[in-house]
Order: C-alpha cells, then structure tokens, then sequence
C-alpha cells in the first residue's frame, strides 16, 4: 500500500530472490487452534510460549 513511500524515501528493498523458508519451526507441534486463536484458546503443552502463561514465561 505504501510501497511509493519506500521509492520515494529509499526505504524500499526490490529484489528477484525469495527465501528458501517461511514461517517459525518450533511451532509446528503446537494445536492449530492455539496457533491462529492464541489470546482465546491456550496450548495445552507444557512449557509452551503458548500456554496459559504466555509468550516469555515458563
């Protein structure tokens, strides 16, 4: 949407090459519903950024 602010300003990064991955990996295992409805619905999984104490806490 304001990819002409990133011309204008020299901001913009234009390239042909894309990256071989997208994505974070340790997530794979966590529900998918944890996943896209984290605030709502928590992980069940111990120890998970996930769970009921959130990202950062253990």
């Amino acid at each position: 949407m304001f990819f002409i602010w990133d011309i204008i300003f020299g901001t913009g990064i234009i390239t042909r090459q894309y990256p071989s991955g997208y994505g974070i990996k340790h997530y794979k295992e966590e529900e998918w519903y944890s996943q896209f409805l984290w605030p709502i619905f928590k992980s069940k999984r111990e120890g998970s950024e996930l769970s009921l104490h959130g990202p950062g806490r253990r």
